[in-house]
């Protein structure tokens, strides 16, 4: 279902990701991928009460760090890549998320922290924003 999601954010279909994701709350509350997806879309559709209110349950959901997957894997893969006519088409920065699977993760943190300062200083509202 996550990666159900991950589609819909990829191709710009918000209203379908917002059912996902929603889906997914349901079945988990306290789902990150879910939080953290209806966190970025309502600040893109400006609405920031909804958007912060979901980052703070984002950022009380931030997942443990996953670790690495070796690099020989990482190797191997690459000249798969480069070998198959149907992984030609792969870029480098298709294989960062196999280096450090930790990105997209630290990039949502990095936003969420930005957008709830921002947020508390348009509301007046003095709530940080903390990890478990």
């Amino acid at each position: 279902m996550q990666l159900l999601l991950l589609c819909h954010r990829f191709s710009h279909d918000d209203d379908k990701a917002i059912e996902v994701a929603s889906r997914l709350l349901r079945g988990n509350p306290n789902d990150f991928a879910g939080l953290s997806a209806l966190s970025e879309i309502h600040a893109l559709r400006n609405e920031p009460d909804f958007a912060a209110g979901f980052a703070r349950r984002a950022l009380e959901n931030y997942p443990r760090p996953v670790k690495p997957i070796s690099p020989r894997v990482v190797r191997l893969t690459k000249w798969f890549a480069k070998v198959l006519p149907s992984l030609r088409h792969m870029k480098a920065q298709d294989f960062v998320v196999l280096e450090d699977p930790n990105v997209t993760d630290r990039k949502w943190l990095a936003w969420a922290k930005e957008y709830l300062a921002w947020y508390d200083n348009a509301v007046g509202g003095g709530s940080a924003p903390t990890l478990h």
